[in-house]
């Protein structure tokens, strides 16, 4: 009987030892020490968003070093603006937009016990309503925008749009900081996009023209790479700031008795003292903000290939 109780003592002994051991280490690969976070944050309240009947938030996508996806359980495999995204330390892709497109990623590194923060702004259109625009042979205009990245043949892909949210007045999208074209109302300008700033895209009216068949180019020639956008037959169109080709055919005596004419016309930007870009008030991001290196994005189809190992620590 001594013998089978010492037996129990020295198991129950083992029992207690490995229970201490299993429950005293730490668990290395979800502790705090060893992760961070991802942010993109809002960049609209939910008393400023009603200014913008027209805004579509972006999704956030997340791959790893080698772009493998990984998912969140949301729509699409996309996390949420405004949603921390845990994550250990190390480098990974980020694209932020309404359509996954490869060129559009992002490059970051993830600094444990940090968050890095995606910086974004917003870009506007503002026009009048449709019962203020023409009715003819135009169609009426609206807060509808397109966003690509600067790659040719131009516009380029859509990388971000708000067409979801159909024909308002005034439409935003948010997109990560950075050089882009704007494609609105038949046109595209390019520019850059600030961090916390809302670029108003310049408008401005043109018209109407003595001839029926005038249209604006971005280039001189007819070809399908340069669209055209036919004016409002009785009503000025609406269209971005900028300089344009335009064109129509002039009746002459001779066959084929018409003759394309070409000529440069200059939409001007609308007078103001402030500028296209108005700043926008930053929401409080909790915790420790990472901005040592590799803290700020830097855009994949510049730069293809992502450093070898963690940069050093600041």
């Amino acid at each position: 009987m001594a013998a089978r109780t010492s037996t129990f003592a020295r198991f129950s002994g083992l029992i207690l030892l490995f229970t201490t051991i299993v429950f005293s280490t730490p668990a290395f690969a979800t502790g705090p020490s060893e992760t961070g976070s991802l942010l993109v944050p809002h960049l609209l309240n939910a008393r400023n968003r009603g200014r913008y009947p027209g805004f579509v938030p972006p999704n956030i996508w997340v791959y790893d070093k080698a772009g493998k996806a990984m998912p969140s359980s949301g729509s699409m495999g996309a996390y949420a603006v405004g949603q921390s995204v845990p994550l250990p330390e190390g480098w990974y892709q980020v694209e932020v937009g309404t359509s996954q497109i490869p060129q559009n990623r992002l490059k970051v590194f993830v600094k444990a016990g940090n968050t890095t923060v995606i910086p974004t702004g917003l870009i506007v259109v503002s026009v009048e309503s449709t019962r203020e625009q023409p009715r003819d042979v135009c169609n009426a205009w609206s807060g509808k925008l397109f966003v690509s990245l600067p790659l040719d043949p131009a516009p380029g892909p859509t990388i971000a749009t708000n067409r979801t949210a159909g024909k308002h007045p005034v439409g935003a999208v948010q997109v990560a900081a950075g050089y882009y074209r704007i494609f609105w109302n038949g046109t595209y300008i390019a520019t850059d996009i600030k961090p916390y700033h809302a670029y108003n895209v310049e408008t401005g009216l043109i018209g109407p023209m003595p001839q029926n068949d005038y249209a604006i180019h971005r280039k001189k020639g007819l070809k399908s790479s340069n669209p055209g956008l036919r004016l409002c037959r009785n009503r000025a169109t609406r269209v971005l700031s900028r300089s344009y080709w335009g064109t129509y055919n002039r009746q002459i005596s001779a066959y084929p008795f018409k003759q394309r004419i070409w000529e440069q016309v200059m939409v001007a930007q609308p007078e103001s003292k402030k500028g296209p870009y108005q700043k926008l008030k930053k929401l409080k991001i909790p915790g420790k903000i990472y901005t040592g290196p590799g803290s700020e994005p830097v855009a994949m189809w510049e730069e293809e290939e992502l450093p070898a190992t963690p940069p050093a620590a600041p």
